[in-house]
């Protein structure tokens, strides 16, 4: 079999990482895994095959059947989330293995997001992971939280709190840095840059990733399911956000390049 290789794409939330994932997954070498590390944690939820949930989707349940045969634990029992490296190695290793002989894909796309994860999958030397590293602006981010109900001052402290990990983990490794604003504006370009840096062509019909069948776990719902293949800027922040509240993320945004460039000499300039 060929070497195993993932696309992990790890962003803040409210990112842009499902689209991302969906758009990868349907590269005709791709299997797209949505945030595989909740399949076994959290499995509740409509399949983006179409299937009730994960548990009732026929995909799935012969990963299962497959993982089994070959005399590892059923999918519910497989502790792909584990935190302990050996067992974390052996349980991912399994279900990548058992996925590459069911689909032949040569790519897996794993939009998990966690940190801890990347770590973990990083140190496997016989795994080939690509980071994938997706930003969004922080208004836009910032506004999906209020849409929530949460307080705009904690999300946005919180945006750059999780951001400065991630900065500090991928400059030690080669990546990719991605615009959530230039992959909406330009989806051929970013995707064939990320393609390129995966080994593979670009194909304009990743563009139109409903056509296509995914068994994502998890991630945004409305991406997941949607029907239409319809990538569309997100900009309500611009309508929604009060000048003061542009200011104050625009200031805090200053503050925190000025620290990337002080600490790391960093000045990130995605795709």
């Amino acid at each position: 079999m060929p070497p195993l290789k993932l696309i992990y794409i790890t962003s803040n939330s409210h990112s842009g990482s499902t689209l991302l994932d969906m758009l990868i997954g349907s590269h005709s070498a791709c299997l797209t895994l949505g945030e595989i590390h909740k399949l076994t944690a959290k499995s509740e939820g409509e399949c983006a095959c179409g299937a009730s949930s994960f548990a009732t989707c026929l995909f799935w349940q012969d990963v299962s059947s497959r993982l089994e045969a070959s005399g590892s634990p059923p999918l519910a029992e497989l502790q792909i989330h584990a935190t302990e490296p050996a067992a974390f190695r052996d349980a991912n290793r399994r279900l990548l293995t058992v996925l590459q002989q069911k689909t032949g894909c040569a790519v897996f796309v794993d939009s998990s997001k966690k940190l801890s994860r990347l770590k973990l999958l990083l140190q496997d030397p016989d795994l080939q992971v690509l980071p994938v590293h997706i930003v969004r602006r922080p208004e836009g981010v910032v506004c999906s939280n209020i849409a929530k109900g949460r307080p705009w001052r904690e999300e946005l402290e919180i945006y750059h709190r999780n951001l400065w990990p991630r900065y500090d983990l991928l400059r030690h490794h080669p990546h990719l840095l991605v615009s959530y604003e230039s992959l909406c504006r330009q989806p051929e370009q970013v995707l064939g840059r990320i393609m390129e840096a995966a080994g593979l062509a670009f194909e304009p019909d990743q563009l139109d990733w409903t056509r296509h069948e995914h068994h994502n776990v998890n991630g945004n719902k409305r991406t997941r399911t949607s029907r239409a293949s319809t990538i569309r800027l997100d900009e309500r922040w611009r309508r929604q956000l009060s000048r003061r509240q542009r200011l104050a993320i625009r200031l805090a945004q200053a503050r925190f390049r000025l620290r990337l460039l002080l600490r790391f000499g960093l000045w990130p300039r995605p795709l």
